[in-house]
């Protein structure tokens, strides 16, 4: 993975990520109509997109294993290790 450290999202990041509906927290998996996995995938990429800007010019080139990786560290940067263990 590249040389990138995880960071929490900032309220005003988590607000912005609970109004598009990616708050896994909010998530109940046995609600959710169609593909969980997919909504997962789709949130940890707006995650990463949000809050690491500075990739944007380089997330088209980086291997997808990785930026899912980083939304997942993001994640337990942001709540703890057993709120993302949920997702």
């Amino acid at each position: 993975m590249m040389d990138i450290k995880a960071r929490a999202l900032t309220y005003g990041q988590l607000k912005t990520l609970r109004k598009a509906g990616y708050d896994l927290t909010r998530i109940n998996k046995d609600t959710v109509k169609g593909n969980y996995e997919g909504l997962v995938q789709d949130a940890l990429e707006y995650i990463v997109e949000l809050v690491y800007p500075e990739l944007k010019d380089k997330l088209d080139d980086m291997p997808y294993k990785d930026i899912i990786q980083l939304g997942n560290e993001t994640l337990v940067a942001t709540y703890g290790s057993s709120e993302a263990e949920k997702n």
